[in-house]
């Protein structure tokens, strides 16, 4: 088993080799053991979340890229660390 352990890495998995959200994928072994019965094996259901999470990522940062407001507040000098979250939108931070 823990030679199984050892060997068990994305970079032999090949399913993992080639998903564009692999340096994103933090899976457990025994949650894999669970829903496949193998921990060298993923859960589909597993990988499609992420790889949904990375989409809505990426797809959310594009958006928030094009925003005027936001090309303002960046062009002022502040970053976007300087935002603070309130509820579901970024509001700039009291300073």
């Amino acid at each position: 088993v823990l030679q199984r352990i050892y060997e068990n890495s994305k970079a032999n998995n090949e399913d993992c080799r080639v998903c564009y959200a692999r340096h994103l994928c933090n899976a457990c072994l025994g949650n894999n053991r669970i829903a496949t019965g193998a921990i060298e094996k993923m859960s589909p259901s597993f990988c499609d979340t992420i790889r949904v999470i990375a989409q809505q990522a990426v797809v959310g940062y594009a958006a928030f890229s094009r925003s005027p407001e936001l090309r303002e507040f960046l062009a002022s000098g502040k970053q976007v660390e300087d935002l603070q979250a309130s509820g579901c939108d970024a509001v700039r931070a009291s300073s």
